[in-house]
């Protein structure tokens, strides 16, 4: 089920009740103060008009079953606590249910163009590395003796040097504040880790970058006994 950012606005806005809060990680257009309500209520007029397009808003006006339960994938992405950004392509509300073993994915699949879905931390990793087939393909790797400790490195630098690496970007984030900000590169000299907050890079092992990865993923792969979601 493909949403537009508007229908996604207006799902959000119909499940609270108007409140018009920008989603987290997808902000609207910048507008002035004063063309700010009317940019909403474009919004929300074209919004509902892809929802009825998509079968979610009936021949009532009523939202069907299915709306209501993306409402709630909508709701817990956005009041939750932990959430990730990868490659500006997931955007993720992490371990959002009540057990703590699902995210709720906003993925990015073409131009406006959006999926929204509960996933499995897991599902969620190897999602991560399907799009990134380096990830599944090196050798393992030690680090590079030359480059083990974390040093200065701008992103200038980075560009020059490391522009064409196969690369994983992966930010995260706690109560909506940027928390760690990472690149993981295959270059030909080593695996890198690269800080984006800092600018300071250094050298990574093949299990370290896994470890990583795995955290600021927030993966939890032991078996969930009882699932309370949504």
């Amino acid at each position: 089920m493909i949403f537009t950012l508007e229908s996604l606005y207006a799902l959000h806005m119909l499940n609270f009740d108007g409140y018009s809060e920008e989603l987290f990680l997808l902000p609207l257009p910048k507008a002035a103060d004063e063309e700010k309500a009317v940019q909403l209520k474009q919004i929300l007029e074209q919004g509902v008009s892809d929802l009825k397009n998509m079968g979610l808003i009936d021949e009532n006006n009523e939202p069907t079953t299915a709306c209501l339960a993306k409402g709630v994938y909508l709701q817990k992405y956005q009041e939750a606590y932990s959430h990730c950004e990868v490659d500006d392509r997931y955007y993720c509300a992490q371990l959002a249910d009540s057990n703590r073993w699902y995210h709720i994915v906003i993925e990015k699949v073409g131009e406006n163009a959006y999926r929204i879905d509960r996933i499995h931390s897991f599902q969620f990793l190897g999602m991560t590395i399907q799009g990134h087939p380096f990830l599944s393909q090196i050798p393992e790797r030690e680090i590079n003796p030359a480059a083990p400790d974390w040093q200065s490195y701008s992103e200038e630098r980075l560009i020059i040097y490391y522009g064409k690496a196969p690369a994983l970007r992966v930010t995260s984030y706690s109560g909506q504040s940027r928390s760690k900000d990472y690149l993981y590169l295959n270059a030909p000299s080593s695996l890198y880790q690269y800080d984006v907050l800092e600018q300071r890079i250094r050298s990574i092992s093949t299990d370290g970058m896994k470890k990583e990865i795995i955290n600021q993923l927030k993966v939890r792969i032991q078996p969930c006994q009882r699932l309370v979601f949504p």
